[in-house]
């Protein structure tokens, strides 16, 4: 890589001794000669990476790193990229310092102590210099691979502020990425850019705030100006909301299209998006106490009714018994079942007594009933194959269950986003898709 090479020919491995009472003192200077640097792509085999070490232009020793510890700049990617070759004719003088099957350095040596020493120094220095060096190949691969500037250009082609805006947004979420991982992973790539679209409008809409909040003017038109700028700026970050989620109403539509579809996977889906359920859902309306409020129902549960319960899909390895969500300060208990599933009797009572132990907990925890005063259930299912008419007419007279087909949730849901997003698209227009690729090629150039 460009701009990382240290050349060590002048660089001698001092030999240091500290004699008691007496401070310490360099002995003698061995020469060494050779060079460290960061290679352009990180290394996968680890026979490849690291610095080769020889004696009489024999090689005698590979280190990854000199056994260097932990805590110094550029660490992580020091590890991944560096590369080198140190030649120490004394290696092989007649105090034999390399191992007899001359596969490696008798480390435990005065020389070798002092040999790994010097090593851990040069490669800290290596690591400190060539962060930035790393930090620019990186942004430059992410610039050659999304297509950000010609991208911008054609989304927002009279508004240079706002792609600036953007461009900086994007440089600050790859700062610390490793360069394999922007080489080779388009999807990474593609949600950076998502991420960058979304985030770097809201540094010029501050600013353009700022300015309103500071503006010294005899007439109103610049505040105006800058106030219909903020809008559109407004207008251009939510449609980035908007698009995500049209992202996931389009995985919606394949789970519940698909006959192997399993209520997991839409157990998983619903939870992480809400709002497909609940289109006005907001992470500014998520009541924060729910994470606790699950742990302590489902302890209570196991408690009172003898029967351990899981209530999320989120980091549980045993598929939930329902899906508990927070909406407008209402614990919904949401039953999901797949694809032209039919609902049973059992299935029925089973969610409801679920609901019912919800409102039993609420109502020993008071604290807790406060935050949320009301429990709902949600039944996702495409039948009913319900014999109980207690049961049947639950479903349609009481105002605290819901039950709907998946194709209302993903027509409900798709009207309210795709009318939001075709509007603002009337502003922005359409991000340009990434293009099809030449097959990356590794390190030795070779596809």
């Amino acid at each position: 890589m460009e701009g990382t090479r240290i050349c060590v020919d002048s660089r001698p491995v001092p030999v240091k001794v500290h004699e008691e009472d007496e401070p310490e003192r360099i002995t003698e200077e061995l020469p060494v000669t050779g060079w460290v640097a960061y290679s352009k792509y990180s290394y996968k085999d680890e026979a490849m990476a690291g610095v080769r070490v020889f004696a009489r232009g024999k090689i005698v020793a590979q280190t990854r790193d000199f056994d260097i510890g932990t805590g110094f700049t550029g660490e992580y990617k020091m590890r991944s990229y560096v590369v080198g070759e140190i030649h120490a004719n004394w290696l092989d003088d007649a105090d034999d310092l390399i191992r007899s099957d001359r596969q490696g350095i008798i480390w435990t040596s005065e020389r070798g102590e002092a040999l790994q020493q010097w090593g851990v120094t040069l490669l800290k220095e290596l690591a400190s210099g060539s962060e930035t060096n790393v930090r620019n190949k990186v942004w430059e691969e992410f610039l050659e691979r999304s297509r950000l500037q010609e991208r911008l250009q054609r989304a927002l082609p009279n508004d240079p502020d706002l792609r600036d805006a953007i461009q900086r947004a994007a440089k600050s979420l790859v700062r610390s990425v490793d360069r394999e991982q922007v080489r080779r992973n388009d999807d990474f790539v593609e949600r950076v850019v998502r991420m960058a679209f979304a985030v770097g409008p809201h540094r010029t809409l501050l600013q353009t705030l700022d300015e309103v909040a500071t503006l010294a003017a005899d007439t109103l038109e610049p505040v105006i100006a800058l106030f219909e700028k903020a809008s559109v700026v407004e207008m251009y970050s939510l449609g980035q909301v908007a698009r995500e989620r049209v992202d996931a109403i389009e995985t919606l539509k394949k789970l519940i299209g698909s006959a192997s579809t399993e209520e997991g996977q839409l157990q998983q889906l619903i939870e992480s998006a809400p709002w497909i359920l609940y289109p006005d859902w907001t992470p500014l309306t998520r009541n924060q106490p729910l994470k606790s409020l699950r742990t302590a129902f489902e302890a209570w549960h196991q408690r009172t009714k003898g029967e351990g319960i899981v209530t999320t899909s989120i980091g549980s390895a045993k598929r939930p018994d329902f899906v508990m969500l927070s909406y407008a300060r209402c614990i919904e208990i949401v039953e999901i079942k797949r694809p032209d599933h039919a609902l049973t009797d059992d299935e029925y009572k089973r969610a409801f007594d679920y609901r019912s132990a919800v409102i039993d907990f609420l109502q020993e925890n008071t604290e807790l009933s406060n935050s949320f005063p009301r429990v709902r259930l949600t039944i996702v299912c495409d039948k009913l194959t319900l014999r109980n008419r207690v049961y049947a007419g639950s479903i349609e007279k009481d105002g605290d269950i819901d039950r709907r087909t998946w194709a209302i949730v993903l027509h409900d849901t798709m009207q309210a986003h795709q009318d939001f997003l075709s509007r603002v698209d009337e502003l922005q227009g359409p991000l340009p898709p990434l293009s099809a690729r030449e097959e990356d090629k590794d390190i030795s150039g070779q596809e």
